[in-house]
């Protein structure tokens, strides 16, 4: 029989070591100050590629296209609407701008959402498969 908490210690574990891995992909020195435009998230793809591809430990992710800028974009815009719809219950609705621009915080949230690309679809949630698994 698992002890109570076991399973909670794991993900917070796991929530640690994603944290961790972004930080370190997105060279964050102040998490408070930081936000994510598309050319960092394009940047930190391509690292994340090479990191992988060192790694003998995790199973290689190789994708064949890599996102074009616009579809970064689009990324981020999607990224910060599913953050202000699902984080934000319970306060007053703000509108989306749509500057292609999310906060740290924000973005950490959703990438370690386990059902991410469901709060999408189409191409956008296509995108947003490939960015988490990048990550």
């Amino acid at each position: 029989k698992t002890p109570p908490g076991t399973m909670r210690r794991a993900s917070t574990t796991t929530r640690a070591r994603i944290v961790e891995r972004l930080e370190r992909l997105f060279d964050v020195k102040d998490g408070a100050a930081k936000v994510v435009m598309p050319a960092d998230l394009g940047l930190a793809m391509r690292n994340a590629g090479v990191l992988n591809a060192k790694s003998s430990k995790r199973q290689s992710t190789k994708f064949e296209s890599r996102l074009a800028p616009e579809d970064l974009d689009e990324v981020v815009i999607e990224l910060k609407r599913i953050s202000q719809k699902t984080m934000a219950k319970g306060k007053p609705r703000k509108s989306v701008s749509l500057q292609p621009v999310i906060s740290w915080s924000s973005f950490v949230e959703c990438m370690q959402m386990e059902n991410l690309p469901t709060f999408t679809s189409g191409h956008a949630a296509l995108h947003l498969f490939i960015v988490q698994q990048e990550l």
